[in-house]
């Protein structure tokens, strides 16, 4: 899935009780276990864009290309890293490959808030851009997979902690902001009959457990992760 580390990595530890544990709060603070190192916009430094793990059906998560799931019953979970909406490096080859082979059953995306925090242009600008490009991108989406199409969620932009902001972000990012771009999203996504994990509420009551202003590694999180899996049990 294309989708928002924090939340990949908390599946991840509730499947495998080790919820106890807090990771550093996104992606690119991982290393191990990467299956593709990339450069990606903005800034093209080179960081991991994908992991790839099994859930057994007796227990147990894994690196996928380990030896434990061989001839087991088991729960693909793979993460891909997607930055801006509008992507076409990324997004064409990516999804299809993604149709081309064993297709998924679920899948989780998250994306904006690079849109919003490197607008092309104004901030305004950036709004309209990111809705654009949305549109475009689930008419993609929809075309990957033109006879069944796995069930989709969306995880919306967490309500941003303006005083954890480091100064130079400040005037792009806000909690208003990330509502805006919320409801540009939702106005696309539920029509296409994709669920929402709404990640702004508790973001917006907890603003003391982000980092960094973006990031809500913790308890924050790992109610995203718990929504999610309540969500996949409906």
């Amino acid at each position: 899935s294309p989708c928002h580390g924090v939340s990949f990595f908390d599946v991840i530890s509730l499947l495998n009780g080790t919820e106890n544990i807090t990771h550093p709060g996104h992606s690119a603070n991982f290393s191990a276990h990467c299956t593709i190192l990339e450069k990606r916009p903005p800034t093209n430094r080179t960081k991991c864009g994908g992991f790839d793990y099994v859930v057994l059906a007796q227990g147990g998560v894994y690196p996928a290309d380990s030896l434990h799931h061989t001839g087991s019953r088991h729960l693909r979970l793979t993460f891909r890293l997607k930055t801006f909406t509008s992507d076409p490096a990324f997004d064409t080859p990516s999804l299809q490959a993604l149709a081309n082979s064993q297709p998924p059953s679920i899948l989780l995306m998250s994306f904006g808030l690079w849109d919003m925090q490197y607008p092309q242009g104004s901030p305004e600008e950036g709004l309209r851009n990111f809705h654009q490009h949305l549109g475009a991108f689930l008419d993609t989406l929809q075309h990957a997979f033109p006879v069944k199409r796995p069930r989709i969620f969306w995880l919306t932009l967490t309500a941003v902690a303006s005083s954890k902001l480091p100064v130079w972000k400040r005037p792009l990012l806000s909690p208003q902001m990330a509502k805006r771009y919320n409801d540009l999203s939702e106005q696309l996504l539920r029509p296409r009959g994709i669920e929402l994990i709404d990640t702004f509420t508790s973001s917006q009551q907890h603003p003391e457990e982000s980092k960094d202003g973006v990031h809500f590694p913790g308890s924050v999180s790992m109610g995203f992760a718990q929504q999610l899996l309540r969500a996949l049990c409906q």
